[in-house]
């Protein structure tokens, strides 16, 4: 016999506004993606910031020698506030995706 489901009764799965707090303790509501550059986006997803840097790393002298590069960033392993402050400045050299 299958065990019976477990709901705490909260409507998680359809809030559309979800809130999640840097580690700085900034509020932040996101629905969808927030880019913060053209290479760094960030999602609020169950009530923690998972962020992402997606590249293409270009190898001098080859005229098609692009390879994808993808640097995630997750609460609470990952420190998304210095995630994206070191990488900030750090996009503008680099091709993004």
């Amino acid at each position: 016999m299958e065990s019976p489901s477990v709901s705490d009764g909260s409507d998680e799965e359809q809030c559309q506004d979800v809130i999640c707090r840097d580690e700085e303790g900034q509020v932040l509501i996101l629905k969808d993606v927030w880019k913060v550059t053209d290479c760094i986006s960030c999602q609020c997803i169950a009530g923690l910031l998972k962020c992402v840097r997606r590249l293409q790393v270009n190898f001098p002298g080859q005229r098609y020698g692009y390879v994808p590069l993808t640097e995630p960033c997750e609460q609470p392993t990952c420190n998304t506030l210095e995630f994206i402050r070191d990488r900030r400045e750090r996009a503008k050299v680099r091709l993004c995706e």
